[in-house]
């Protein structure tokens, strides 16, 4: 108790003592108690004129615009919004139908055949090079095929037959043969007066037949075999006014006319041909043509054997 005291006693006098707190009473509270009855609201202030109450603006001097009610601004239309006229849209104009189109009326446009074999100076220049080894053959039916090898490269065709003329029977018979039923032609025999055959050898040079005639294709039993045909190229094989037979080309493979150098070369082989036969003779014997070509005599051969 004395401690307490000789603290009080000894705070400075400068230091006021704090204020009591006050009681909270809410507004609501003193105002009833100050005045029981309930206050009346106050009327509202009226309404100002914005519009003429403002001062006009120092930057840019009153308008009609501005100073026109927004009535006269937007008029507003007095018809009711079903009266207005719908606005009509043109319809599109309309499109012809198109006609189909039949399958049978599209003819494709043929397509050329392009030349698969050599032609001109070129052609005549390589059959030239390559003949030559024709002197190093055993014999003529080796020259036959060889000289057939060399065609059947340069000038591609259907069939390309070696004929041998027999001048016992004074006919001609195929010694050689390239192409389809090269098998079923080689040892045929035909008449000395064959009617394309005949053609060369009456001419004593190439002759060219680019549009063989149908009875022609069907009558010679040769080009029946081959189902027809429709170009022929004829060299005779000659010794002079002598023939020794005949180089035939049917049907080029690009299905192009034989021209005058396609007759020039395989007349140039055929003249040396020609001079290889006419110093080792030709075989006409059967069973030696069939050993040659087949290795063994071919069934139905015909008999009889000749050699020059």
């Amino acid at each position: 108790m004395s401690n307490s005291r000789a603290s009080v006693a000894s705070r400075p006098s400068s230091v006021p003592r704090p204020a009591p707190r006050a009681r909270l009473v809410s507004l609501k509270s003193v105002d009833l108690e100050e005045d029981e009855s309930p206050r009346s609201v106050p009327p509202p202030l009226p309404k100002r004129d914005v519009a003429s109450s403002a001062p006009p603006s120092r930057s840019a001097p009153p308008s009609a615009a501005t100073s026109a009610p927004v009535s006269a601004i937007v008029p507003r239309d007095p018809r009711p919004l079903e009266a207005l006229e719908p606005v009509v849209v043109p319809a599109p104009a309309p499109v012809p139908a198109l006609e189909p189109v039949r399958a049978s009326a599209v003819v494709p446009a043929p397509v050329p055949t392009p030349r698969t074999r050599l032609a001109g100076d070129e052609l005549v220049t390589a059959m030239f090079d390559r003949v030559h080894a024709l002197h190093f053959v055993a014999d003529a039916l080796e020259a036959a095929s060889y000289c057939l090898t060399v065609i059947a490269d340069l000038i591609p065709c259907k069939a390309i037959l070696v004929h041998f003329f027999d001048a016992t029977r004074r006919d001609f018979i195929v010694v050689a043969a390239r192409g389809i039923c090269g098998d079923d032609l080689v040892l045929e025999r035909h008449p000395a007066s064959d009617p394309v055959l005949e053609v060369g050898i009456s001419r004593g040079r190439a002759a060219m037949v680019n549009d063989v005639e149908p009875s022609v294709g069907t009558s010679v039993a040769r080009f029946a075999t081959l189902g027809g045909v429709h170009r022929v190229l004829v060299a005779p094989v000659m010794q002079a006014d002598r023939c020794l037979g005949a180089i035939e080309l049917i049907d080029p493979s690009d299905e192009h006319a034989f021209d005058a150098a396609d007759g020039n070369s395989v007349g140039y082989v055929a003249d040396r041909f020609a001079d290889y036969i006419s110093s080792h003779g030709v075989i006409v014997d059967v069973s030696a043509v069939a050993r040659f070509a087949f290795g063994s005599q071919k069934p139905d051969a015909p008999e009889g054997s000749q050699q020059e």
